[in-house]
């Protein structure tokens, strides 16, 4: 239990040190996809493809 706690948040900081450089280096696409975690629905004139 301990070392699944441990790896999940080793993952979050990977993930919150993606995302400073990516907004620090100013890197568009990084900044969209760090935007759609903060609104997953899809924007105005947004277009959806679904895969099955």
């Amino acid at each position: 239990m301990f070392e699944d706690f441990n790896y999940r948040l080793k993952q979050s900081l990977v993930d919150v040190n993606k995302d400073i450089f990516a907004l620090h280096y100013q890197f568009e696409d990084m900044q969209d996809e760090i935007a759609k975690r903060k609104m997953p629905l899809p924007a105005q004139g947004e277009v959806l493809i679904k895969i099955d």
